[in-house]
């Protein structure tokens, strides 16, 4: 998706995502809590503390307050390609130790602990994937942890509704990783989902570690 449809969806985002929860009587903070919770156990795990995040792709901002919140983090960076989204996160949750700004304002700077990516990389052409997986990997300080969740299978497309799709393969996945840096694997998994038309898709959840040097 391009940034022009990404402002396009972003003051319809809740209530869309709402509809698609309906059927199963959750909220998105739900399904978002259960991602980081997920995300804390494997740095529980490790025994590593984590002061500052990124949000990369945080859209509204929503997730942002509740992983400062779930890890007694001390600043978290919420960033994404849409100027109308930033807008509406720092409306709605913006304070000293809550920043949003939009990818063109952002400049990785290897200060972050955690960086968390939430169901944003299926609605980024594959192509243009390794280029959003650098930075990312730039803004990580030596060690640091890197959890995302992936949409699994071949090819891409648009849904009933127009959004842009795609999926991975692990092959792909560790090609593209490979690409970006070097990585340590910490944790995987999956869960099954319905996406915002209903179709189900199964998710694949992973957290890599930046390489110490």
């Amino acid at each position: 998706m391009t940034p022009a449809e990404f402002d396009r969806y972003a003051r319809s985002y809740e209530q869309d995502l709402a509809k698609s929860l309906a059927a199963t009587g959750e909220s998105r903070e739900y399904y978002a809590l259960k991602r980081i919770d997920w995300t804390a156990r494997c740095v529980a795990q490790l025994g590593v503390s984590v002061s500052r995040i990124l949000d990369y792709g945080c859209g509204d901002g929503a997730n942002v307050p509740m992983l400062a919140v779930h890890f007694q983090a001390e600043h978290v960076l919420g960033v994404d390609v849409s100027s109308e989204s930033i807008t509406i996160a720092r409306q709605s949750y913006g304070r000293e130790n809550l920043q949003f700004l939009c990818t063109s304002e952002w400049n990785p700077d290897g200060s972050i602990d955690l960086a968390f990516t939430n169901g944003v990389f299926h609605h980024i052409p594959t192509a243009e994937r390794p280029a959003c997986l650098q930075p990312i990997r730039r803004a990580l300080k030596p060690g640091g942890l890197f959890y995302a969740s992936y949409k699994l299978g071949e090819g891409d497309g648009r849904d009933s509704l127009g959004r842009y799709y795609n999926y991975a393969s692990p092959e792909w996945l560790q090609a593209t990783y490979a690409e970006a840096g070097t990585w340590t694997p910490v944790s995987s998994g999956t869960s099954e989902i319905k996406s915002f038309d209903d179709a189900p898709a199964t998710m694949l959840h992973l957290v890599v570690r930046k390489a110490a040097t």
